[in-house]
């Protein structure tokens, strides 16, 4: 359908479904921000990506094997992905680190850029802190003949 009509219908409906009512009510130039960027994106390229969505596998099972921190973020009002789901994603994952912003749909970067800055900066920073703390080494593999020689620092 988006490749037949074009994208107004379906910009107009998603923005719409990403933001929260409260954003929608008290804040509409957001939504008409996050309908423009849709509207700019090919078509074809979104039917591909809702396409994607649409048949991707649960791979809920490899999220235990996640070994780097992570932060997942949230809306409390998030219609496309629940704050359950969410909350279960982040359970799933060693090292994840789980926040919900209140008054916020999927796009909490958006509709609470301060506090998802703050969030986004307190976590980082205590990465920082726990990176400094530690002694890393890195080594930088060969990935084929072609590429750069094998390095290593200590």
């Amino acid at each position: 359908k988006i490749q037949r009509d074009g994208l107004s219908e379906f910009a107009d409906y998603f923005s719409k479904s990403v933001l929260c009512v409260k954003t929608l009510n008290t804040n509409p130039h957001l939504q008409k921000k996050v309908e423009t960027m849709i509207s700019k994106q090919n078509p074809e390229n979104i039917a591909l990506v809702l396409g994607a969505l649409a048949s991707r596998k649960d791979l809920t099972a490899e999220l235990s094997k996640i070994k780097c921190p992570t932060l997942v973020i949230t809306g409390s009002e998030d219609k496309i992905i629940p704050p359950a789901a969410c909350e279960t994603l982040a359970k799933s994952i060693p090292q994840a680190h789980f926040e919900i912003i209140e008054g916020c749909g999927h796009l909490p970067n958006l509709e609470s850029p301060d506090k998802f800055n703050l969030i986004l900066d307190q976590f980082l920073g205590n990465l920082k802190g726990k990176f400094q703390n530690e002694e890393h080494h890195y080594i930088h593999q060969q990935i084929s003949s072609g590429s750069a020689p094998k390095v290593s620092r200590k």
